[in-house]
């Protein structure tokens, strides 16, 4: 699909090429120990169907965002009930295979807008709906969008809930 767009895309065998290399590279320069605190919440997601402020608070360690913000203050004074009840709505839609891949994401990623943190930014958001949806869903922040989607010929629209 077209990012943003939802109109098909194909990408050109180079483009696939480019991808192929960039997995590779990926993989010989990272420690696969790297992967674990996101493998372990999405275990958790997995069996819980909704995710919790702990596990919230480890894939902001995993992006290497920062904890001392206004938002995640905000976030804290939610009780985590409310928060998983939020967060499940995200991980059915981004597992739903009723929706196209990027239906579904933005879906997940409208029903994460109802948390502080989580009205704009795309972040955190999409670390949350990869970890609910491994083989579904991506990462998304400006490397992805400026080294990863620019080399490919791809770009995301900017309105909310792309």
């Amino acid at each position: 699909m077209n990012p943003g767009h939802g109109t098909p895309l194909a990408l050109e065998p180079q483009a696939w090429e480019i991808l192929r290399e960039a997995h590779a590279t990926y993989l010989s320069n990272w420690s696969s120990a790297y992967d674990e605190v996101l493998n372990e919440v999405a275990e958790r997601v997995r069996l819980a169907k909704s995710i919790g402020k702990a596990d919230i608070g480890a894939l902001l360690f995993w992006k290497r965002f920062r904890a001392d913000t206004t938002w995640v203050r905000k976030l804290m004074t939610v009780p985590d009930d409310k928060v998983r009840e939020v967060t499940e709505a995200a991980v059915t839609a981004v597992n739903d295979r009723q929706l196209s891949v990027p239906k579904a994401a933005s879906a997940g990623r409208r029903a994460l807008s109802a948390l502080p943190g989580f009205e704009s930014g795309d972040a955190l958001a999409s670390a949350l709906l990869l970890a609910a949806a491994p083989e579904r869903m991506a990462v998304y922040d400006r490397r992805a969008q400026q080294k990863g989607l620019k080399v490919l010929g791809l770009q995301l629209s900017p309105v909310r809930g792309r």
